[in-house]
């Protein structure tokens, strides 16, 4: 995600961690990766000529000398809401396994996996989130932001219907989602995978 702010480019992208075992977890033959990467930063006044900046904020093998912001980065894009309160400036999701007491609590669903939010004040340090957003297996990048028009947070979920599925959902409040219904899938004439 690439975000114009104050006169420069902010960019938060997923990395891929050296030396760490990439986890991967499975569910009706999807899979999604759950480990192995963090949610890092680097910046840019023109676009071009991107840093890296030492933010001392997250180790990894053993120093705070990086630019990694978050460890939950898994199944979403950051967005700033400026509607939200200060304290949740910048949103985005992180894919999980749902708390035993949830899925216990929520059999409807048939989910072990989904999305939960994860909030900043300032894009640099991260909070999660204990309550799931979205039970659902959410895999690969999730979308969502404050439509000044409905007056409402949209989200565009990655679903499974016949296939790669798109999803959507709305709500008045970032911390509580309608489950996201299909609304774009292939077709009886089209590939799973398209």
């Amino acid at each position: 995600t690439v975000i114009v702010e104050d006169g420069r480019f902010r960019c938060w992208y997923s990395a891929e961690l050296a030396g760490e075992t990439r986890g991967t977890t499975v569910e009706n033959g999807q899979v999604m990766e759950v480990s192995g990467s963090a949610l890092a930063y680097a910046e840019s006044v023109d676009g071009l000529t991107w840093t890296k900046p030492s933010l001392g904020i997250l180790s990894f093998q053993g120093s705070k000398e990086n630019n990694l912001v978050s460890p939950w980065n898994n199944g979403g894009s950051v967005f700033r809401d400026d509607h939200g309160p200060p304290s949740e400036r910048y949103k985005g999701f992180h894919f999980d396994k749902l708390p035993e007491e949830d899925i216990k609590a929520h059999p409807e669903s048939n989910a072990r996996y989904g999305l939960f939010g994860v909030t900043s004040p300032d894009g640099l340090h991260w909070t999660l989130g204990k309550q799931p957003l979205v039970r659902y297996f959410c895999d690969t990048v999730n979308i969502a932001a404050w439509d000044p028009l409905l007056k409402k947070y949209v989200g565009y979920f990655r679903h499974h219907h016949s296939g790669r599925t798109i999803s959507r959902s709305e709500t008045d409040d970032f911390h509580n989602w309608p489950p996201p219904q299909p609304f774009l899938y292939a077709g009886p004439l089209d590939a799973p995978s398209d």
